[in-house]
């Protein structure tokens, strides 16, 4: 079973989620239904209290997810979570503005949800979601209290040939993640998380997160780095942790670039003190410059540290 759950997280994670990466009928990300009323069950006009963070100071957050996510798709990181005291392994993603949970797993948690439910945009398809909130969310010891959530009203599956073979659990979104610090290890294929900023003398580039409408007018909050592309610049470079893909390129950047006709191309691109050179690019409808995980995988860095607390973006080779 092990390698199909390997084979199969290849069309789990990129890019905000939750979308189709098959091209075919052979391997297939589907949604399908799930009961209603058990979701109804959960629903409750108790307010979400405040987020809040405790315990150790430093965390590994491990999943044996991610060995089979960082072959066949690299830069991808899981990470093993507790909610409400039930075990899951869910996505990092800065690319997804909140904590998503799988409808099983919010009605085996018992997660609240409120009484509105919503439709969201994913891929080709508009999928309803419930807005909730995690009473406690742990890693490794790490606390996080009163998450903010969405919970899929369908249940996400990959498909084999038709058959079901594996329920994705969720992902793990900006909302709490921008409380922290994050490091990416890349040697040890394991994520750290601080809850104060490391000192170190690494290359850096100036971070900030800008905050977004997103769908159902929720906030979406983003990791932007200014960056120079091929001498030519500054642009804005939105970090995507859930992504594994060429760079993305706003069209309107990619004819600034003098590569208009072409489909792809190699760039160099300079992240403050950090330079990447020949990274495959290609031309997409995107609003920022999407830089994925990969990237700095595939440029040989040990890790890469996103600092929201003290607004750096931190790399070592």
């Amino acid at each position: 079973m092990n390698w199909i759950i390997g084979l199969v997280l290849a069309l789990v994670v990129i890019t905000g989620g939750l979308f189709l990466l098959s091209g075919g009928q052979f391997l297939v990300l589907d949604y399908t239904d799930f009961p209603q009323d058990k979701l109804e069950k959960l629903i409750t006009d108790i307010s979400p209290g405040t987020l809040a963070i405790s315990g150790p100071s430093q965390v590994e957050g491990r999943s044996s997810m991610t060995r089979w996510a960082r072959t066949l798709l690299p830069g991808t990181f899981f990470v093993d979570v507790s909610i409400n005291g039930r075990k899951a392994s869910l996505v990092l993603d800065t690319g997804a503005a909140q904590t998503f949970l799988s409808p099983s797993l919010a009605v085996a948690a018992e997660v609240l949800v409120a009484s509105s439910r919503l439709t969201v945009q994913h891929g080709w398809r508009e999928l309803p979601v419930y807005l909730g909130h995690v009473q406690e969310l742990e890693i490794n010891g790490l606390k996080i209290e009163n998450v903010p959530v969405i919970v899929g009203g369908k249940q996400p599956v990959v498909k084999l040939v038709g058959l079901s073979v594996w329920n994705l659990d969720g992902i793990l979104g900006m909302k709490p993640l921008q409380r922290l610090v994050l490091t990416l290890d890349y040697t040890r294929g394991v994520a750290v998380l601080y809850r104060q900023s490391p000192h170190t003398q690494e290359p850096s580039a100036s971070l900030q997160i800008i905050k977004e409408p997103g769908s159902g007018n929720l906030e979406h909050p983003k990791p932007i780095v200014e960056c120079l592309v091929n001498n030519s610049g500054p642009y804005s470079c939105f970090i995507d942790t859930g992504t594994s893909a060429p760079v993305f390129v706003p069209r309107a950047i990619w004819q600034a670039l003098g590569l208009e006709g072409q489909r792809q191309s190699r760039l160099e691109i300079k992240l403050g003190e950090l330079e990447l050179k020949e990274v495959p690019a290609i031309r997409a409808n995107v609003k920022y410059i999407t830089i994925g995980s990969n990237i700095f995988q595939a440029q040989e860095f040990k890790h890469v540290t996103l600092d929201f607390l003290a607004g750096k973006l931190y790399a070592e080779r």
